[in-house]
């Protein structure tokens, strides 16, 4: 069993129970990701947790989306301001939606000139499936599709899953217009329903 970045909230009780719950099933390995700091470590080795390979991400960043979007730019470095700034006055334009297909497209762009895997069609269109709050940025130059990017909008936060594109037209930055539109969604809303709610599509 696998818990990405987690279990919630990452403390004693929460892995006790969890490691409780795969005994009494009798599951062979149970592999946990908390976010949290080393301070948990001893908790994790008294529990019988051993150290192995990361699977997501060991380094991440949070950005604040506090303040209106000109302090949100301000707390960039000076080349993401930049570039940023510089897709939109170049006509980079950027949809907002659930396009599964244009984010394979890119993914494939990107996994060939790259030499990686990325998903394909069918695993975007899942995780907009079970997760319909979820949403591509795909950004456009003359109305041609040339990035995407994928995010997925809960608890307070935007996580930013994939950022792809086909490499074309890279020095009107069209992948940095996506992360602007990106960044900026979860400042206006969006995220699973909550208790006594429905999502709908």
């Amino acid at each position: 069993a696998y818990v990405p970045r987690g279990p919630v909230p990452a403390d004693r009780g929460s892995l006790s129970q969890l490691a409780d719950w795969a005994r009494a099933r009798g599951v062979a390995r149970l592999r946990v990701e908390p976010e949290a700091g080393a301070e948990l470590a001893p908790t994790l080795r008294e529990l019988g947790f051993r150290p192995s390979p990361q699977v997501q991400p060991q380094y991440t960043m949070i950005i604040r989306l506090e303040g209106d979007e000109d302090q949100v730019l301000a707390s960039f470095n000076r080349g993401t301001r930049y570039n940023i700034r510089l897709s939109a006055k170049r006509g980079v334009t950027v949809e907002e939606g659930a396009d599964a297909a244009e984010m394979a497209r890119q993914s494939g762009a990107s996994a060939n000139r790259q030499g990686i895997r990325l998903p394909v069609a069918s695993y975007y269109q899942l995780l907009l499936d079970l997760l319909p709050w979820s949403r591509t940025y795909v950004a456009r130059v003359e109305g041609d599709a040339v990035a995407a990017m994928l995010v997925i909008p809960f608890a307070g936060r935007g996580y930013y899953l994939f950022s792809v594109s086909d490499g074309q037209s890279r020095g009107l930055t069209p992948v940095r217009a996506g992360n602007g539109a990106g960044i900026a969604a979860p400042r206006v809303g969006g995220g699973p329903p909550g208790p006594g709610e429905c999502a709908t599509q």
